[in-house]
């Protein structure tokens, strides 16, 4: 479901006249939400979510320098992806499946031409879909997908919210202001239109 949603992510850039201003901040919301769940994966790990964790998962082992390098390179070199056979097990705090898939709908639904407005609870019934899924699956828990829902709603909407401050002076005289993330959205945004 998360190559579904952004599939339909990118047929709306495609054919979309303010790609390249979708693109950027699409890639900056999505590389704010990666950041906080880089933080979350080190300062928080759940237990595996499976019900065989022995046949699925590697052992744990003390982690030393070594190991820790090696794992590195490995996933490194395979992209991220693990083997079939005993994996890394480990949930973290919330789900970067959740992140795409809501990211990709609500930009969706946000820059969606007015006459096609009908079309944005595709990408949102896929992501409800996988989302249920990962649920049931048991790849992620609950928590995991709840988190990862509201995280991406949020960061999506102040970034918008802010966006559509026309005056660069209030957007300085507002309360988002306070937030760093928002200091980085002015300077992406200084160069375009407001209501783009």
């Amino acid at each position: 479901m998360v190559s579904a949603t952004f599939a339909c992510f990118v047929v709306l850039l495609g054919v979309h006249q303010s790609r390249a201003i979708i693109a950027r901040r699409f890639m900056f919301i999505a590389g704010t939400l990666y950041a906080f769940r880089a933080v979350t994966l080190l300062i928080t790990q759940l237990p595996p979510g499976y019900e065989n964790n022995n046949l699925r998962c590697r052992e744990q082992v003390n982690l030393t320098f070594n190991l820790f390098i090696s794992r590195v390179f490995e996933q490194g070199i395979r992209a991220g992806f693990q083997e079939k056979t005993n994996m890394l097990c480990g949930d973290m705090l919330f789900s970067g499946h959740t992140l795409g898939m809501v990211t990709s709908a609500l930009s969706i639904a946000y820059y969606l031409p007015h006459k096609w407005r009908f079309l944005q609870w595709i990408p949102h019934l896929l992501a409800l879909i996988g989302m249920v899924c990962m649920i049931i699956s048991r790849t992620h828990y609950t928590i995991d997908i709840f988190i990862g829902y509201w995280l991406s709603n949020f960061i999506f909407r102040v970034y918008h919210a802010f966006c559509e401050v026309d005056i660069f002076m209030e957007r300085r005289k507002s309360v988002l202001y306070g937030l760093w993330m928002l200091w980085v959205v002015e300077w992406l945004e200084d160069d375009i239109v407001p209501g783009k």
